[in-house]
C-alpha cells in the first residue's frame, strides 16, 4: 500500500496523494480501466474518492485533489502513518451510508 511505503523526512512529514484510478483498477482486477461508459465510470470514481476521504478523515484531514483524481493528506510522522495504515486495514464497507454505497454496488 502506498501509504505504508511512503518515506518520511527526518524532521518533517510528507503530503501523500492517492490517485483513485490505480486503486479501482487493482480492486477490480483491471476491469475499471476497461470500463467504457464514462458517466458511470466517473460516478464510481467520485463515490470511491468520497469513501476514501471519509475513511482517511477518521485519522487525518483528507482533501479531494483539485483535479478530482483522488485524495491528499499530510503524514507528520511515523506514528500517524502507522495509525492511518492500521485504520485502513480495518476498513469495513458496512460503515458507510447506503447513499454512498448504492452507486458503487447497484442491485440487479
Amino acid at each position: 500500500m502506498q501509504i505504508a511505503r511512503t518515506k518520511l523526512g527526518n524532521k518533517q512529514g510528507k503530503a501523500v496523494r492517492l490517485p483513485i484510478e490505480p486503486i479501482l483498477n487493482e480492486i477490480t482486477s483491471g476491469f475499471f480501466a476497461k470500463w467504457k461508459k464514462r458517466d458511470e465510470k466517473r460516478a464510481v470514481q467520485e463515490k470511491a474518492i468520497e469513501i476514501l476521504r471519509i475513511q482517511i478523515g477518521k485519522f487525518r484531514q483528507a482533501l479531494r485533489i483539485s483535479d478530482g483524481s483522488g485524495v491528499e493528506f499530510y503524514l507528520p510522522d511515523r506514528t500517524v502513518q502507522t495509525e492511518v495504515v492500521e485504520g485502513l486495514n480495518r476498513w469495513n464497507n458496512a460503515e458507510y451510508p447506503t447513499d454512498i454505497q448504492t452507486p458503487l454496488f447497484p442491485k440487479g
